[in-house]
């Protein structure tokens, strides 16, 4: 047995149940055993490669039915081990001669195979000190792992390829692809462990670039203060060394520059937003749709917003033109745009399309931003349904990536979903602290809206006043309509008058319904006390949008009017109409206030609605909304990052809160939107 090069225990010495395991291997002919060690060097479990390679290190393969009977392994369908510590036993005891030797032949039955990925992989493991024809084989197998989406495969492939590689630029090029590659999975403690290995002496400027790039992405994912904030200073360092090298990645990275101005918010150091604004115009030089795009966002900082408007519909309608895949990045650019423009319907399906994509090519970097922005995006212009489903999609993707999920927090999800109101002044806070301004910022907003809902109106403008004298590019003019509500019912009418007239213009440059809607309440709420015009023109334009919340709220201020306007019947029916879309989008917070405003009005709001939801947990709430939607359980499943059985038990769980017993009844108790 020594020609194997096994020991008597683990090598280094496991747990007992794996020492008892490797007795058991020791324990048969030496033939078996080598075909043991075959088996666990291998990965797929199939039979003919094994059977080839088999045959290459002179195995009978009658060996195989040994390890069988000795309860080691099953041979059907595929080969597998009975328990994951017989491989780990058997492969850990090999000689690294051995172990060399066995994926020699592995790799010639799978080149014989024309198992591409496997042969290289197998070649590499053969392989002693460097090699570089077999690094380059790795590079061609892991360029196959990308066209499959396997980005973790081809961060580990090649990682080995660096390995293998002497040293030099050459070296350092294939560690920052895997390190690039290792980000893309989720992986961003590995991506720094692999760029630490990397000498920038000798690197060309593109793969300096690069570098750059995973270090400013790696410390985003951690949460690095210094980094958050001068994340943008960093996109643009890199879309220098860029600049006459490779135009392509020097506007995606000025795209990106622009998207992680929006993270550190008013918090931005390095750069100001001007000259940000400047340096993206001046990377458009080349004709193409990223020129489009850029020219769009250059407008969008630099340019008064009547000017602004057809460049930037030029490049969002560019955007959505582009292939699902060019979308899984863009997520942050997609929801700025679109905000811009007032575009909830295709902000939605941009950011729909960029999730389904990046979940179909396994992107989980890109699924750990894609429904936080999604949630945002939805509580200013959408549904807290659909923001909450979201949020538990962020959470399951963490932990699908081995990270806490619970650590993952959105402070104005908590405001909307009615955590204390100091519990979400705190998480604000603390992000501020580790750099991200746009976090505090919208969770600043998020408890201004709470304040309006339970009429707290001096102080939603304390919380709004700030944001508003202080703009920051496309997110403030989102707070203006709240804006408008907090001083003209805390005595401020010439604030509310200034933010009413901008929204309004605003309105009539872009032709947006939902920015319509809002500017109209805007104007009713600061206008004379005898103008009902205003009131159902806001409800007629949001009836047509997905804000759902906002449709609700202007049912609600029209409800009020009415009552203190006297039209006894009126007044409730508003109010109604006000207390069913707060219940359907989930907005349970504004549920008191119309509850109060029906019961003034002389009519009854009744019991709680359990339309609402209110007492389900969010990963049920994210479960029930996607199921009244229409989606499937393994649809669901494969959102949330669960399994069929766990969405059917969170689905029984819903369906006996509600009272329901169909998904028919479900649709009719949460928006109908899926997230």
């Amino acid at each position: 047995m020594t020609d194997l090069g096994l020991g008597p225990e683990p090598v280094p010495v496991g747990q007992h149940l794996e020492a008892h395991y490797l007795r058991r291997v020791m324990h048969l002919p030496p033939d078996s055993q080598r075909w043991l060690l075959l088996a666990a060097t291998d990965s797929t479990g199939d039979l003919e490669l094994l059977d080839i390679a088999g045959a290459a290190l002179a195995i009978d393969p009658s060996r195989r039915e040994d390890a069988e009977s000795a309860g080691l392994v099953h041979l059907e369908p595929t080969v597998g081990f009975r328990h994951p510590l017989v491989r780990s036993a058997v492969y850990g005891s090999a000689s690294r001669a051995e172990r060399r030797r066995v994926h020699g032949a592995l790799a010639e039955a799978a080149a014989k195979l024309g198992l591409v990925e496997a042969e290289a992989w197998h070649a590499s493991r053969a392989a002693s000190g460097t090699d570089e024809t077999v690094a380059e084989r790795l590079v061609r197998a892991a360029d196959l792992a990308a066209q499959r989406g396997g980005s973790s495969s081809r961060a580990s492939i090649l990682a080995r390829a660096a390995e293998l590689t002497p040293s030099g630029p050459v070296r350092g090029e294939r560690l920052v692809g895997a390190a690039e590659a290792a980000l893309e999975a989720g992986a961003a403690d590995v991506a720094v462990r692999l760029l630490a290995d990397v000498r920038e002496a000798g690197l060309n400027r593109v793969t300096r670039g690069r570098a750059i790039l995973v270090r400013s992405a790696a410390a985003l994912f951690v949460s690095d203060p210094d980094g958050v904030r001068a994340s943008t200073s960093d996109q643009l360092r890199a879309a220098d060394e860029f600049h006459g090298h490779d135009v392509e990645r020097e506007q995606r990275t000025l795209l990106q520059a622009f998207e992680r101005c929006s993270s550190a918010d008013r918090l931005l150091v390095g750069v100001d937003i001007p000259t940000l604004g400047r340096r993206i115009a001046a990377g458009a030089e080349t004709p193409g749709p990223a020129s489009v795009i850029l020219l769009g966002v250059a407008a969008l900082i630099l340019e008064p917003y009547e000017r602004a408007v057809r460049p930037v519909r030029e490049a969002f309608d560019t955007i959505l033109a582009l292939p699902d895949r060019d979308l899984v990045h863009r997520g942050t650019l997609i929801a700025a745009i679109g905000a811009f423009l007032w575009d909830d319907a295709g902000r939605r399906a941009g950011l729909e399309r960029a999730m389904r994509a990046a979940r179909d090519g396994g992107a989980l970097q890109a699924l750990d931003t894609l429904p936080w922005v999604g949630a945002l995006s939805e509580l200013m212009g959408g549904t807290v349904s659909r923001a909450l489903s979201f949020d538990a999609t962020v959470r399951e993707v963490r932990r699908a990536m081995g990270y806490d999920g619970e650590n993952v927090v959105n402070a104005a999800v908590m405001a909307w979903s009615g955590s204390p109101e100091e519990t979400v002044e705190a998480v604000g806070q603390g992000a501020a602290a580790a750099g991200w301004g746009g976090v505090e910022a919208s969770a600043t907003a998020a408890l201004a809206v709470r304040h309006l809902a339970e009429r707290r109106y001096e102080r939603a403008f304390a919380r709004l006043h700030p944001l508003v004298e202080d703009p920051f590019l496309q997110v403030t003019p989102l707070h203006f309509a709240d804006y408008a509500e907090a001083a003209v019912r805390s005595g401020r009418p010439e604030d509310a008058a200034r933010a009413a007239a901008a929204l309004d213009a605003r309105a009539g440059a872009n032709g947006s319904a939902w920015c319509r809607g809002l500017a109209e309440r805007a104007l009713a709420l600061a206008g004379s006390d005898d103008d009902e015009s205003h009131y159902a023109a806001s409800v007629d334009a949001l009836s047509g949008t997905g804000a759902t919340v906002e449709l609700a709220r202007s049912h609600l201020v029209y409800g009020e009017w009415l009552r203190r306007a006297r039209r006894r019947r009126d007044p409730a029916t508003h109010l109604h109409l006000a207390l069913d879309h707060a219940a359907r989008s989930g907005a349970a917070v504004f549920q008191g206030r119309i509850r109060a405003e029906l019961e003034a009005a002389g009519g009854t709001a009744g019991a709680p609605a359990a339309r609402s939801g209110q007492d389900l947990t969010t990963q049920e709430r994210a479960v029930a909304t996607m199921a009244a939607a229409g989606r499937t359980n393994a649809e669901i499943a494969a959102r949330l990052f669960l399994s069929p059985h766990t969405v059917d038990y969170h689905l029984r769980k819903v369906f006996q809160k509600l009272g329901v017993t169909s998904r028919r009844q479900l649709s009719e108790r949460f928006d109908p939107v899926a997230p």
